[in-house]
């Protein structure tokens, strides 16, 4: 029987097309007590608050759960947020074990050497983790 050309080959690896591997996007899954998160659902949601003009998702180390959900976010100009408010906001569109337990405010997301993003690792530059 022949395979359609989606079809997933193990963890993270694609039989053809033109993305050859989403580790990275597997790496950066946030495993909550069992429950698995996607960052970037949490980032997509709280990126709609008006007041939000840039967020990143990650993980943040944690003696029960395994994994906590933190959130680096940086309002826009004339945005008024805390983190109570957001958390508001977010009970209303993602289930509760997605929302973040960690907020962080900062002026600019921090970035890697490459210029992007990076989750991994976030928690414990922001000094949420030992």
């Amino acid at each position: 029987m022949r395979r359609p050309p989606w079809h997933a080959e193990g963890a993270g690896r694609w039989s053809q097309g033109p993305c050859t591997s989403s580790d990275d996007h597997a790496k950066e899954i946030i495993n909550r007590g069992g429950e698995k998160v996607s960052p970037l659902e949490v980032d997509n949601v709280l990126m709609e608050h008006p007041a939000v003009q840039q967020v990143v998702t990650f993980a943040v180390a944690d003696r029960m759960l395994g994994e906590e959900i933190g959130a680096a976010v940086v309002l826009a100009d004339d945005g008024e947020l805390d983190a109570a408010g957001l958390r508001a906001y977010a009970e209303t569109h993602l289930a509760k074990f997605k929302i973040p337990k960690h907020i962080v405010f900062l002026d600019e997301i921090p970035k890697g050497a490459t210029g992007k993003r990076q989750r991994i690792g976030l928690a414990q530059k922001l000094g949420l983790e030992d």
